[in-house]
């Protein structure tokens, strides 16, 4: 009989978002049932998946708190997949991947585990309570490693994303853009100049700045502060031509503005492309000649 389960739904009195995720990957059916066995009744939600490509599927749409890997797949082995998920960008690298196998395991195989990525090797049979104290610490480190990344994608003074929330959302949406033909554009606006030094009239202009943008944007374009004073719109669906004229309305919106106190004159750097695939540009490269552009005063860069 397995110990009752004390972390989830609750840890230390603090209700959990949801039930944790793991996912078995296993061709052998007695294997993977022996292991739902043992979770399910705990409070865990099990997923399946009977071969590499398939687990690589569902570990990048489910975004499982663990995953559970026997060595033998039939289309790869288990250090191979360790290897795919760990390079997957949409695969949580604070995600426990725990490969197992028959027998006992060798140091050399246990060193190869590692370097393939995975947290640990278990032995069949499984020992139950020994199972349920390894995800249960597990899960939880990579619960609070996932807040702490998550709380660095937020710029707390706007709400807007922060630098690093900017760049995953590109790369997000370049994936997508590219994949299907679409365009891709992204503006950055800063300020000319602040007309006095206060930091409170700074901090204004920043609340207008960022209002100004929630106001004229629409609900699939990305915004966020990546520098004091910088901010940057991430344009979906949006020519190097489309996103010249947000521009314009930008600086004019923002400029009319100018009854704050200080100086809201702004500049604004505009790079996109009308296909991102056939352009061949990450999708970086837009945020980057974006924001160049943006710093060096020149006029705005569209391709």
């Amino acid at each position: 009989m397995h110990t009752q389960r004390r972390l989830w739904p609750h840890t230390q009195g603090h209700p959990v978002p949801r039930a944790p995720i793991v996912l078995i990957v296993s061709e052998q059916e007695w294997t993977s049932r022996s292991l739902d066995s043992i979770l399910a009744p705990q409070g865990y939600a099990v997923m399946r998946a009977y071969n590499g490509r398939q687990a690589i599927e569902r570990a990048r749409a489910s975004s499982p708190d663990a995953v559970f890997v026997d060595s033998m797949l039939p289309d790869m082995d288990g250090l191979e997949l360790c290897r795919q998920l760990r390079g997957a960008t949409d695969f949580s690298p604070a995600a426990p991947v725990v490969l197992y196998r028959s027998g006992p395991v060798s140091r050399e195989e246990r060193i190869a585990a590692l370097e393939s990525g995975a947290w640990d090797v278990l032995s069949l049979p499984f020992d139950a309570q020994e199972l349920l104290l390894r995800p249960d610490r597990y899960i939880l480190a990579k619960r609070e490693i996932d807040r702490m990344r998550e709380s660095d994608l937020m710029d707390p003074g706007t709400g807007l994303y922060s630098w690093h929330g900017v760049v995953r959302r590109v790369r997000e949406m370049g994936a997508a853009a590219a994949r299907f033909h679409r365009p891709l554009a992204c503006i950055v606006i800063t300020p000319e100049e602040a007309a006095d030094s206060d930091p409170s009239s700074a901090d204004e202009l920043t609340r207008v700045i960022a209002s100004q943008l929630q106001a004229l944007t629409r609900g699939s374009d990305v915004l966020g502060r990546i520098g004091p004073m910088e901010f940057v719109v991430i344009a979906p669906d949006t020519t190097a031509e489309g996103a010249q004229i947000l521009a314009g309305r930008v600086r004019d919106a923002t400029s009319a503005s100018g009854g704050i106190g200080v100086a809201a004159r702004i500049r604004t750097g505009v790079y996109g492309v009308n296909d991102l695939h056939d352009a061949n540009v990450d999708p970086a490269e837009l945020l980057v000649r974006a924001t160049m552009a943006a710093r060096d005063r020149v006029p705005a860069d569209a391709n």
